[in-house]
């Protein structure tokens, strides 16, 4: 059983957390995995690549940067819940049994919207950031991140991602970028028009907080 979303405050220690992104190529729609790329909110060049979900979850869960370990990031997939996540339960699971940790679904309703993962003291969210914004990257990287404009190799033409063409890889990259940005700009936004409210799971949840600050300022 998951977890379900419920009224909170403006923000929780875990929303407080830097950004990470990933995203996932597959051969078709559903088909099986071929590329994946990453990056986080740190100091200095940390985007990654590779072509395994384990090497995807490893790399979430080991790989430190100068300032944070990525396992205390939030990290983000747009649609991630109904596609780039399935990919790494396997390889969540495995991890999870190993290591005594335990997956805890998230839920909007009936979709799955991502994934908290615990573990000690540690904690891994996997957020859907289409549950947060729902429109296409290509939509809002237009209007948050137009210096990073969603490229177009032909994959909804027919095309198959090939992770030995560099302009397929560049794709891949700009993705995750783009996203980053994406999510950088509307939590500032957010936090400069709704007095410091973070994005929560979803844009209702997110919502409900923001009108919760907007009301308690308007009763003080």
């Amino acid at each position: 059983m998951g977890y379900r979303l419920a009224a909170g405050r403006p923000f929780s220690r875990s929303d407080a957390k830097p950004y990470a992104v990933l995203d996932i190529e597959t051969d078709g729609l559903r088909g099986p995995l071929l590329y994946w790329t990453a990056t986080c909110e740190c100091p200095g060049e940390h985007f990654q690549k590779g072509t395994t979900a384990d090497g995807l979850w490893s790399w979430i869960i080991k790989h430190e940067s100068r300032e944070h370990a990525n396992r205390d990031h939030v990290w983000w997939a747009h649609n991630g819940g109904e596609y780039d996540f399935v990919y790494l339960f396997e390889s969540m699971k495995v991890d999870a049994a190993a290591r005594e940790a335990v997956i805890h679904p998230v839920m909007s309703g009936e979709r799955m919207i991502g994934a908290r993962v615990t573990h000690a003291k540690h904690r891994i969210d996997l957020r859907d950031s289409f549950a947060l914004m729902p429109a296409s990257l290509a939509s809002l990287a237009a209007q948050l991140s137009p210096e990073l404009p969603k490229l177009d190799i032909g994959l909804a033409r027919g095309v198959t991602f090939d992770a030995g063409n560099a302009e397929h890889r560049a794709y891949a990259r700009r993705d995750v970028e783009a996203l980053l940005a994406v999510l950088q700009r509307f939590r500032a936004i957010l936090s400069e028009r709704f007095g410091g409210t973070l994005p929560s799971w979803s844009a209702a949840g997110t919502a409900l907080r923001a009108w919760q600050q907007t009301d308690r300022k308007s009763v003080v």
